[in-house]
């Protein structure tokens, strides 16, 4: 590709700068995934997890495309397992997305209940960061693509975590003094940032009075 100045995670150009050529008696060709590119996803969709969600958000840049499937192919080469694919379903939308729909998964912890669309409890052992294909299997033979944890600010603060590596300033900047602060500093401040400013977090609040 042509060299390109975006920022990491950032769209760039697709512009091609050469080409190159290796010989060999097998070539393996390992390119990375397709969650960056919806279209290819529900073409490769397997029947076993019902029918593919109408709105997909990602979270991975817009590179994992999936483009040397097709150009392997195209150069006499095979393809294997395009239906093993594994995607989260506790993912929310990131509120300053670097990328197309741009998704951040939250890691929930035990204490959430967790309900389908319709307001029914998931079953046993339909636990969150459980068995994630078996959920999505389950979530989309609702009828719907989305799904819900009611919870407790005192739960997000004890349980809540956020993956990837921006989300966890204490790990990769390996401070432990950080991380020990997680059990007393009362909500992480990226998690604190979702709640106050995503689009998929809503917060009620009730005030009590004295009788």
């Amino acid at each position: 590709m042509a060299p390109s100045d975006a920022e990491r995670g950032r769209k760039s150009s697709r512009d091609v700068a050469g080409d190159f050529e290796f010989k060999a008696q097998a070539v393996i060709v390992a390119s990375g995934g397709i969650g960056g590119n919806a279209e290819l996803v529900r073409k490769n969709w397997p029947q076993r997890l019902g029918m593919p969600p109408r709105r997909m958000i990602t979270g991975v840049p817009d590179h994992v495309d999936g483009r040397m499937l097709a150009i392997t192919e195209q150069a006499g080469g095979s393809t294997i397992n395009r239906d093993r694919m594994w995607h989260y379903v506790e993912g929310i939308r990131n509120w300053a997305p670097l990328w197309s729909d741009h998704a951040i998964r939250i890691l929930p912890g035990p204490s959430s209940l967790w309900l389908d669309a319709r307001g029914k409890r998931l079953p046993v052992p339909l636990y969150p960061g459980f068995d994630t294909l078996a959920t999505l299997s389950h979530i989309m033979k609702t009828g719907f693509d989305y799904s819900w944890f009611i919870l407790t600010k005192k739960i997000i603060r004890k349980e809540f975590a956020l993956s990837g590596s921006e989300q966890n300033p204490d790990l990769t900047g390996k401070s432990w003094r950080q991380v020990l602060g997680r059990a007393t500093s009362g909500v992480p401040g990226p998690v604190k940032a979702f709640m106050d400013k995503g689009e998929d977090f809503i917060l009620i609040c009730r005030r009590w009075s004295p009788a």
